[in-house]
C-alpha cells in the first residue's frame, strides 16, 4: 500500500480501505437555530487509483448504525419520514471525480439514499 505524502499532487496507484478506528462516517445539518451533527458506527469505503492517477471512492454507511445525542431522535430518523432503514438499509456514495490540491480533496459523485440516486 502507497502512502500519500504532502509533495504527491496525484494519488499514488493502489487500493485504499477504511479503517474504523481511524475513519469517521459524519454529517450535519444547519436546523433552526443550531446545527445538528450525527455519525454512523458501520461504514467502508475503498479508494482506488491507477497509475495515470485516476481515482475512484466507494462507500456505504450502515442505517442501524446511526449514532446521534438522543435515542428517540434516532428512531424517528430511522424511521419511513427519514431513512427508512427496514426499507433502505444503506447509504451509498460513488465518486465520479475526485481533485487534489495540495491537502485539499474535492470529491463529485453519486449518493443514493432511499433507493435514489
Amino acid at each position: 500500500m502507497s502512502t500519500i505524502t504532502s509533495s504527491t499532487t496525484t494519488i499514488p496507484a493502489g487500493t485504499y480501505t477504511s479503517v474504523i478506528a481511524h475513519s469517521e462516517a459524519n454529517f450535519s445539518v444547519k436546523y433552526v437555530v443550531s446545527t445538528f451533527r450525527g455519525g454512523f458506527e458501520q461504514f467502508d469505503a475503498v479508494l482506488t487509483a491507477d497509475e495515470n492517477g485516476n481515482a475512484k471512492l466507494d462507500g456505504t454507511v450502515k442505517i442501524d448504525s446511526l449514532l446521534v445525542k438522543d435515542e428517540n431522535l434516532g428512531a424517528h430518523l430511522k424511521s419511513p419520514e427519514f431513512f427508512d432503514a427496514e426499507q433502505y438499509p444503506e447509504i451509498k456514495f460513488t465518486s465520479l471525480q475526485i481533485k487534489r490540491d495540495g491537502d485539499a480533496v474535492t470529491l463529485e459523485g453519486d449518493l443514493t439514499l432511499k433507493g435514489h440516486t
